[in-house]
């Protein structure tokens, strides 16, 4: 399986998330896919990889679907700050 995940926070200090900053994440392709899961495979065997969107899992990213956006505060959360 191939894919990449591109994150740039930009130019700015750790006190500019306290501002409006985000992320947006979305999972737009993979190479091996199984019911909108991406899926690492080999020769023999193929793995769904679940890509969860939160701790407890309750949502998922799927190949071409839509996409998170994680605001200032789960970006601070994600620094420990």
């Amino acid at each position: 399986m191939t894919g990449e995940v591109h994150v740039n926070c930009g130019a700015g200090s750790i006190a500019s998330l306290l501002s409006s900053n985000y992320i947006r994440l979305q999972l737009t392709g993979a190479s091996q896919v199984a019911g909108g899961r991406a899926v690492l495979q080999n020769s023999c065997d193929g793995v769904p990889v679940q890509l969860c969107t939160s701790a407890n899992c309750v949502t998922e990213l799927s190949v071409g679907g839509s996409g998170v956006t994680y605001g200032s505060q789960e970006l601070i959360n994600l620094v420990g700050i």
